[in-house]
C-alpha cells in the first residue's frame, strides 16, 4: 500500500457510532470500512481491545429481551494503528473481479504521523 486515501468530510454515517465510543471514553484517531465491516482504528492496540469488549462484545452474550438496552452497542473491526496499516495493506492486495481494493480512512488527528503515513 503506497499510501492511505485521507478524506476529511466524515459522513454522518458514522456518527451515531462513533459518538458512543467518545461518550465511552474512548478516543479513536480514525474509521474506516474493510469488506463491509466498520473499522474503527485506536493509536494502540490495547485501546482497540477494550474498546471492543466494552462497545460490543459485552453486547454480544446478552439475550434478546425487550427489556435488554442495546443502545451503545457498536459492531465493527477493531484495530490498533500498527495492526490496521498492516490489515488494510493485506486487504488492498486482494484482487476482486481484477480490480484492487481501495481503502477510504476518515482521520480525526491531523497531527498522528507513524510509518511514513501523515494523517
Amino acid at each position: 500500500m503506497e499510501e492511505i486515501k485521507n478524506v476529511t468530510i466524515l459522513p454522518e454515517y458514522y456518527e451515531e457510532q462513533l459518538q458512543h465510543i467518545i461518550d465511552a471514553g474512548f478516543k479513536p484517531i480514525g474509521v474506516s470500512q474493510m469488506a463491509g465491516e466498520d473499522t474503527f482504528i485506536f493509536r494502540h492496540k490495547d485501546e482497540a481491545h477494550k474498546a471492543y469488549e466494552e462497545m460490543e462484545q459485552k453486547y454480544m452474550f446478552k439475550p434478546w429481551s425487550p427489556d435488554n438496552d442495546s443502545d451503545g452497542c457498536v459492531q465493527g473491526w477493531w484495530y490498533g494503528f500498527g495492526d490496521f496499516i498492516k490489515a488494510a495493506e493485506e486487504y488492498e492486495d486482494e484482487f476482486v473481479n481484477g480490480v484492487a481494493r481501495e481503502i477510504v480512512v476518515y482521520w480525526f488527528n491531523e497531527t498522528f504521523i507513524r510509518n511514513g503515513y501523515k494523517t
